[in-house]
């Protein structure tokens, strides 16, 4: 990503409010698929 030091909040928050919600949006949707498929062999606990 090219990050080579600390990252200030004050520019991850600039940052984050100028970035498509997309983004989010789709990364979301990756990390659930990916979620399912762990969780997919174990079996429920009660």
């Amino acid at each position: 990503m090219g990050i080579r030091g600390a990252v200030s909040r004050s520019n991850l928050a600039y940052v984050n409010e100028k970035r498509d919600w997309r983004v989010f949006f789709e990364l979301a949707g990756i990390l659930m698929r990916m979620a399912r498929l762990l969780y997919s062999r174990e079996r429920p606990t009660s």
